[in-house]
């Protein structure tokens, strides 16, 4: 795959996530102006998290994109990696501590769950929408 070719899919998975998290959580979601610097995260405006968005592939590589989710992660946010399979429903991974405080633990990295669009959707309306819905 050209180099070009892959930067505009991931582009374009990048504009589609935000969007579907606009829509499901109700967040002013947008892909992150980063100018191809690494190490930053690829979608803003969802408070306490850091997105990390892989779209369009057709062979998962879990363990790599989440340890790239991790490392992009600031110190106050939690990595959260959103999956677009080719065919395939998006899939959201999060760390367990994002459910529940008791697993803030030393490795919480290793501790992590994948969970459908619409569940992470009721994970966020039940803990982190307070203020975060535009009215």
């Amino acid at each position: 795959m050209s180099g070009s070719y892959s930067r505009n899919k991931g582009a374009r998975g990048e504009r589609l996530a935000a969007k579907v998290l606009q829509d499901i959580i109700g967040v002013k979601a947008e892909r992150a102006a980063r100018n191809g610097v690494d190490g930053s995260t690829d979608v803003v405006g969802v408070p306490e998290f850091a997105i990390e968005v892989k779209y369009g592939y057709g062979y998962p590589q879990w363990g790599a994109w989440w340890k790239q989710a991790i490392a992009n992660a600031a110190d106050n946010e939690l990595p959260m990696l959103m999956v677009k399979l080719t065919r395939r429903p998006w899939t959201v991974r999060i760390p367990l501590k994002a459910i529940s405080d008791s697993y803030d633990l030393l490795g919480w990295e290793e501790r992590y769950v994948d969970v459908s669009l619409d569940t992470f959707a009721l994970i966020w309306r039940l803990r982190y929408a307070r203020s975060n819905i535009r009215g």
